[in-house]
């Protein structure tokens, strides 16, 4: 169950992110965003919130220019 909320802990900041403005990301966030796959693999409702953070932050990156 720990594991569970590392991983939520995770996503949260995740999803934190992607509603601050870009700039207040490093370049390193950019990438680190699209690896959360070796987290959530085990669970199947936390790869799927995995997918929505990715997709979320994917279009946050376009639409700024990343």
């Amino acid at each position: 169950m720990k594991r569970k909320w590392r991983i939520l802990d995770k996503h949260e900041t995740h999803t934190q992110h992607n509603k601050a403005a870009i700039e207040t990301r490093l370049p390193i966030e950019h990438e680190m965003t699209f690896l959360l796959g070796k987290h959530t693999d085990f669970d199947v409702v936390l790869t799927e919130l995995k997918g929505l953070v990715e997709e979320e932050s994917a279009e946050k990156l376009r639409q700024t220019g990343f």
